[in-house]
């Protein structure tokens, strides 16, 4: 099967791109490299990707903005996309950069669902976002039925953008899956993202900042389990599914377990919430265990992968300076 991959030098997408080479697919990936977050990074992750012995013969990469590309040669042929592109981050989104997220989350989406129909995709996998839920309340997990209510303009576009999609489902019969990610973390995590700033500061043996008092409650979803469900997104029946670990786990676990994988612990200050962080993100799972899934990676055992991962990135650092 020939598919498509938005977003694929992402934390996400690059790992779900050798994945599908893996289990056989044909790949064409799509990205921008904008600078809202480490072009190094993702071009590290590229070239990881590229290392594949699948790639040569199964993998053509496009450098291009979504918003603007010729669709063509990335949709003609294929028979479903995984749309893993945006514009991520809740603090970020406030303020004057709101316009970014309107166009990365919302414009492109909608770009992409027109090239679709000119080039009859049958079925798009969207990588939506916990971010739409909001606080908790009274509910004990955030089941797919609830009404969203997020609490950032994040989360607003991914939630706008999801409803897109579905309008175009039910006018126009395209199959969308949208699968509402909960705090994916793992090797090739963004450095933008808590978990990794946390490991990456420790090995620097710098403070870290943690934001409100530490009790903050987290379904975590290892980057692996994550992937393994995006690709079921193929064969699910349409609908939106919550995509998490079955452990919840409070910052002061996880900043614990960081400790005790790094060679010192964290110096840790504390501060303020920022606006826009929920107190708890906790998934109700079972429309996708239905399905037979199942998130298998430990939480101890992922952040240890991640730290492994980020030690060695350390020392060819060191090595280099």
């Amino acid at each position: 099967m020939r598919v498509l991959v938005t977003g694929a030098a992402g934390f996400i997408g690059s790992h779900l791109v050798e994945f599908l080479l893996a289990h056989g697919h044909d790949v064409v990936g799509v990205d921008c490299f904008r600078p809202h977050y480490d072009v190094e990074a993702r071009q590290h992750n590229l070239a990881e990707v590229q290392e594949s012995p699948f790639a040569a013969q199964r993998f053509s990469f496009f450098t291009e903005d979504l918003a603007t590309a010729d669709l063509g040669p990335l949709l003609e042929g294929t028979s479903a996309v995984f749309h893993l592109a945006g514009r991520p981050g809740v603090r970020d989104s406030w303020g004057s950069s709101f316009s970014s997220y309107l166009h990365d989350n919302i414009f492109v989406t909608q770009r992409i669902a027109e090239g679709m129909l000119e080039f009859g995709v049958p079925r798009i996998v969207f990588a939506s976002s916990s971010s739409v839920y909001g606080e908790l309340g009274d509910r004990v997990k955030a089941g797919e039925h609830d009404e969203p209510r997020p609490l950032s303009p994040y989360g607003v576009t991914k939630l706008a953008a999801e409803r897109l999609l579905l309008s175009y489902q039910d006018c126009f019969g395209i199959d969308v899956v949208a699968l509402r990610y909960f705090t994916i973390y793992g090797p090739r995590q963004r450095n933008d993202m808590a978990i990794q700033k946390f490991i990456q500061a420790g090995l620097r043996k710098e403070k870290i900042f943690v934001y409100g008092d530490g009790t903050q409650q987290r379904a975590l979803t290892f980057v692996e389990d994550c992937v393994r469900a995006t690709i079921a997104g193929l064969s699910l029946p349409p609908a939106v599914y919550n995509v998490a670990g079955e452990k919840v786990v409070s910052l002061h676990q996880i900043l614990d377990v960081i400790d005790a994988a790094l060679p010192e612990p964290l110096q840790r200050v504390y501060s303020a919430r920022q606006a826009g962080d929920v107190s708890a993100t906790v998934a109700d799972t079972s429309r996708l265990q239905a399905s037979g899934f199942a998130a298998v990676v430990p939480f101890e055992e992922g952040i240890a992968q991640q730290v492994a991962t980020e030690k060695k990135h350390f020392a060819l650092l060191l090595e280099r300076a």
